[in-house]
């Protein structure tokens, strides 16, 4: 996947088969599909992002967070169950420890949701607008077709 479509990546999230088995790695958000990865990069699950029905996060015990990603796949409605868990130790830092009790994934879920209703979010924004200034740089399009689209991503 390229670097540009992704819009949220982070690691040690357990993907969640069932009550006995998970598995920590990486989930990543791209502009067309929410994956979680094993430390051998190795796609434990991949969900394109127009076939996700519904995200729901909920705050776990004292230092867990869930998301629940409900989605199609071969006719049937699946639900993909990832968390992040912190242990209290002395290398929790405090802003981390006020995110998971807060809601972890609750950024994760605003951008989900603005990938299904068409919204971009900031990250795909920012790599569009560095697209097109690579392409105003080069000559190909003009600084006005550069400023108006600019305006039109940032909501201007």
């Amino acid at each position: 996947m390229d670097q540009e479509n992704i819009i949220k990546k982070e690691g040690k999230i357990q993907y969640k088969k069932s009550f006995f088995s998970n598995t920590r790695g990486e989930l990543v958000l791209t502009t067309t599909e929410l994956y979680h990865q094993d430390r051998k990069s190795k796609k434990l699950v991949s969900i394109p992002v127009k076939d996700i029905i519904n995200v729901r996060t909920a705050k776990g015990a004292s230092t867990a967070s869930d998301m629940y990603v409900t989605y199609r796949a071969e006719g049937k409605e699946q639900t993909a169950h990832f968390m992040y868990f912190s242990l209290f130790n002395s290398s929790l830092a405090m802003g981390e420890l006020a995110r998971v009790q807060a809601n972890y994934f609750a950024p994760w879920q605003q951008a989900i949701e603005e990938l299904r209703s068409g919204k971009k979010s900031n990250g795909g924004n920012v790599s569009e607008l560095e697209q097109l200034a690579t392409l105003k740089d080069k000559g190909i399009i003009t600084e006005a077709e550069f400023t108006a689209k600019k305006k039109q991503l940032l909501g201007l």
